[in-house]
C-alpha cells in the first residue's frame, strides 16, 4: 500500500519503495555564490565564542539530506540539502559553516583583524532585525536568546 499525502505534503506512512535512486549531487560544491572561490583566506568569528581567527573557505557544503518519493512509482530519490559556506579553521581543527559565524574574505593572512561584537552589530541585517524587534516590543531592546546564526556575506565581502 503506497503512502498518502496528510496535511501539509507529509507522507502517511506505510509506503511502498520499489527503487531507491541518489541524486547525483555532491555534499561539497563550488560556491554557490561565485565571489568566493575555493582556497580563498577568511577571517572568521565563531558565534558564542570570543576572538577571530584564519579559515580557508571550501565551498558550500551540504547540511542534510532531503527524499522524494513518488507513491506511482514507489521511486524514492534521495539527495543532499541546505548548501551553506564551510570554512576549515586549523586553530580549531574543524569546519565551521558560514550558519555557524561571522567571516568575511581577505586577500592574505596578514589582513586578519578582529571581528568585534560592534562589527556584527554594524551589519544591515543585524540592525534591521534589532528595529524590527523593537518596533514588535515597543522597547528597542533585542533580548537574549539562543545565538544569532547567520552567514555572513556582504557586498563587498567585509564584515
Amino acid at each position: 500500500m503506497s503512502g498518502e499525502l496528510g496535511g501539509r505534503g507529509a507522507l502517511v506512512f506505510p509506503i511502498t519503495v520499489t527503487e531507491i535512486k541518489g541524486e547525483e549531487m555532491k555534499a561539497l560544491v563550488p560556491c554557490l555564490w561565485p565571489s568566493t572561490p575555493a582556497g580563498a583566506w577568511v577571517s572568521i568569528r565563531v558565534v558564542g565564542e570570543e576572538g577571530t581567527r584564519l579559515g580557508v573557505f571550501l565551498g558550500d557544503m551540504a547540511l542534510g539530506f532531503r527524499a522524494n518519493h513518488d507513491p506511482e512509482t514507489g521511486l524514492l530519490t534521495i539527495g543532499f540539502s541546505h548548501y551553506n559556506p564551510a570554512i576549515w579553521v586549523p586553530g580549531l581543527n574543524r569546519v565551521v559553516y558560514g550558519c555557524q559565524s561571522w567571516w568575511g574574505v581577505i586577500s592574505s593572512p596578514e589582513q586578519l583583524h578582529q571581528i568585534t561584537d560592534l562589527d556584527i552589530q554594524n551589519v544591515w541585517y543585524v540592525k534591521a532585525l534589532k528595529d524590527l524587534t523593537a518596533a514588535k516590543e515597543g522597547n528597542g531592546v533585542l533580548h537574549a536568546g539562543t545565538p544569532l546564526e547567520t552567514d555572513h556575506r556582504e557586498e563587498d565581502g567585509t564584515p
